[in-house]
């Protein structure tokens, strides 16, 4: 049995066309609405279109991107509905992976301040707020030991930060939340009251994200292929 298989040394085209597309869905250079011509990104991304459709299949799995059929593939577009039912799970979950963390995290909280205090410094663009929050909870998030768990994070939060994006760059304000707190919380050793701050950071954000949808609607954005 041993000699009956060999190691893959290869990373599978598939995973790095999907980690490519995700990471420009989550910063809005794939913007909600845009049209993907599968032919013409496989092209771009110089593979097959089997490894590219494998990919969007899966981020379609993820509720980023929606099936046009021969049209090719769209970027989801923003939901008020989606908004609604993905930052309470989010805030949820959230709680469950700090609660989950052993000791290693104390060596994260410099990090971790460091970064809350540049989300709360004035002058910093919408999306240059977006890149320090994704790596704060990047950060939390590489502590946590259930993985099945951190997995499920990333689409989630990949869907909110997504939208956020797109709120942003049509007036929607960016703001640190509940953050800060949570770090004073973790350097105290109050583990519990720190699980509660970063739920009602997720909680107060989508509450935000809902309320500027409402009283402004989803962002239009025309259909452009990628």
């Amino acid at each position: 049995m041993e000699d009956l298989f060999q190691p893959v040394r290869r990373t599978s085209l598939s995973q790095e066309a999907r980690g490519q597309i995700l990471e420009r869905i989550a910063d809005g250079r794939l913007a909600p609405g845009i049209r993907i011509s599968e032919l013409e990104l496989a092209k771009r991304l110089g593979v097959s279109r089997t490894p590219l459709h494998e990919a969007m299949v899966s981020l379609a799995r993820d509720g980023l991107v929606q099936n046009l059929g021969r049209r090719g593939w769209l970027v989801a577009p923003i939901s008020e509905v989606d908004a609604r039912e993905i930052y309470p799970i989010i805030g949820t979950l959230s709680s469950l992976a700090l609660s989950l963390q052993d000791s290693s995290i104390l060596g994260s909280l410099e990090v971790l301040g460091s970064l809350a205090a540049r989300l709360e410094s004035v002058g910093l663009s919408a999306s240059e707020k977006l890149v320090i929050e994704v790596e704060w909870h990047a950060t939390v998030l590489a502590e946590c030991l259930n993985r099945t768990l951190v997995d499920a994070l990333r689409v989630l939060q990949t869907r909110a930060f997504r939208l956020e994006s797109a709120c942003a760059r049509q007036g929607w304000r960016r703001s640190a939340g509940e953050l800060p707190g949570v770090v004073r919380c973790l350097e105290r050793g109050e583990l519990r009251q720190a699980c509660r701050s970063i739920e009602m950071h997720w909680r107060d954000r989508g509450q935000s994200i809902v309320g500027w949808l409402g009283r402004n609607g989803s962002p239009q954005i025309p259909e452009r292929v990628a």
